[in-house]
């Protein structure tokens, strides 16, 4: 079984503050990939609620009486019953993100699954499809846009850097769902000059955009 140091580096992938909840639940998955199941622990089994926010996530686990088979034994936070959540799997080899074909609900106390007979969920595996508009106005001042569009809810960064290539202000770090995106920076305390836009999509290319600030 391959070794990994989850709790150091987990948090650099999924984050959730416990703390922020009232209630928990619980579920064990078993993961597969065109139809093998998952026995590694190259991948870490993360669940969102509607509003994208992580609120759990773990490592996979040998389950020592059913022949050793791998399980996500996942815990997961609420404030409220019913809450849609979607789940999404991180490789930690290629630090790609895979969408996950389950939907479940929230509730309080739940227990789903167990390590004879888990919640069985899938790996997406068509990628992503996206694509960043050209910024608008450009040359401007203070304030400029853009569009970020994504087919499948991904890990969207959009970053700005100067001339030198230093990041001056971060536009979104975090969960984004399947749709169109306009972002803008509002850059009135910048100096004038010459800024990219970076963004990055789960585990696509960097896209960068040039922008000129004119004051």
């Amino acid at each position: 079984y391959d070794s990994y140091d989850y709790e150091s580096n987990t948090h650099d992938v999924f984050d959730v503050n416990m703390h922020d909840y009232e209630h928990n639940g619980t579920m064990t998955v078993a993961l597969y990939d065109n139809g093998e199941r998952i026995q590694s622990s190259d991948y870490l089994l993360a669940a969102f609620d509607e509003s994208g926010e992580c609120v759990g996530h773990t490592q996979s686990t040998a389950f020592p009486f059913d022949g050793g088979n791998t399980i996500f034994p996942l815990m997961v936070y609420g404030n409220e019953d019913g809450v849609g959540l979607t789940f999404k799997a991180y490789q930690l080899s290629t630090g790609q993100y895979h969408e996950i074909d389950q939907r479940l609900s929230f509730t309080h106390d739940m227990t789903l699954g167990d390590g004879f007979d888990p919640v069985v969920m899938n790996l997406v595996a068509e990628p992503t499809e996206f694509s960043i508009g050209n910024p608008y106005p450009n040359p401007f001042n203070p304030v400029v846009n853009f569009d970020v569009e994504i087919t499948n809810e991904s890990y969207v960064t959009a970053k700005i850097y100067n001339i030198s290539g230093q990041e001056v202000a971060t536009i979104h770090d975090g969960m984004l769902s399947a749709k169109n995106h306009q972002m803008r920076w509002m850059a009135d305390s910048y100096a004038s000059g010459v800024y990219f836009i970076k963004v990055v999509i789960d585990n696509n290319p960097a896209t960068h955009k040039k922008i000129v600030l004119l004051k």
